[in-house]
């Protein structure tokens, strides 16, 4: 071997060792790659605004991967309809947020946020680990979409109904309690039920007190706040007469 090429070709490995010192070390953070791509979008593109607040986007997608013990690689289960997949694939699950921009009278999708958010548990314990990474898909898609959400304004987020979960609410909420910056556009369950609170009783009873109350089924609260609403107004037009 010429001892110029491998004079070039060790230069080059240790190049690509020192890199890899770099990815390691503490003063690498996307955070504020992150935030000066969502101010460039901000002051580029043309962003779709529904009622004066610009539209979010997520959604998860789900990647094979060959190797089965590289970090966040699991077991995943994939819902698709398609009955040319497997059911069952090792890789990665991605959690992505896009804003929509209007261009040339179309709307694209343009991606300020993509990241793994499932298997990292393991990783998390690391020395320099990311102890959010190991929260559940749904909690770092909303706090993804808060992210964005800091950069480019007050927001509204489209999510279908798998992130309809009582994790992703209190994040959601925990969120907004310190600056009401999204609000979550998404399909409810039919089956969803909520409780109301627990009549409190004057006389002492054996046992625990109730946590919950009467149950109030998603399905039938249309139906039975729309009557409600229909008679009040019916009576006070009543009253007016």
């Amino acid at each position: 071997m010429d001892v110029d090429n491998f004079s070039e070709q060790l230069q080059d490995f240790l190049r690509v060792k020192s890199s890899l010192h770099f990815f390691r070390s503490d003063a690498f953070s996307l955070r504020p790659l992150k935030l000066a791509w969502h101010r460039l979008v901000q002051k580029k593109e043309q962003l779709y605004q529904l009622n004066g607040r610009p539209l979010l986007i997520g959604d998860g997608t789900k990647h094979p991967k060959e190797g089965r013990y590289m970090p966040g690689v699991k077991k995943l289960f994939q819902e698709s309809e398609n009955s040319s997949k497997p059911a069952y694939i090792f890789g990665h699950m991605y959690g992505g947020v896009a804003a929509v921009i209007y261009r040339e009278e179309q709307y694209f999708a343009l991606p300020l946020d993509l990241n793994i958010q499932d298997g990292l548990a393991e990783t998390s314990q690391w020395t320099q680990g990311d102890p959010t990474r190991s929260d559940s898909h749904v909690v770092q898609m909303i706090r993804n979409g808060y992210e964005a959400a800091s950069s480019l304004g007050s927001a509204y987020m489209v999510l279908d109904r798998y992130f309809l979960t009582v994790s992703g609410l209190e994040e959601l909420d925990r969120l907004n309690r310190e600056k009401p910056l999204l609000q979550v556009i998404t399909r409810a369950k039919t089956s969803c039920v909520a409780y109301e609170l627990p009549s409190v009783s004057d006389t002492p009873r054996r046992g625990r007190p109730r946590k919950k109350g009467s149950s109030v089924k998603l399905n039938s609260l249309f139906q039975t706040r729309a009557r409600h609403a229909f008679l009040d107004k019916k009576k006070s037009h009543w009253y007016n007469t």
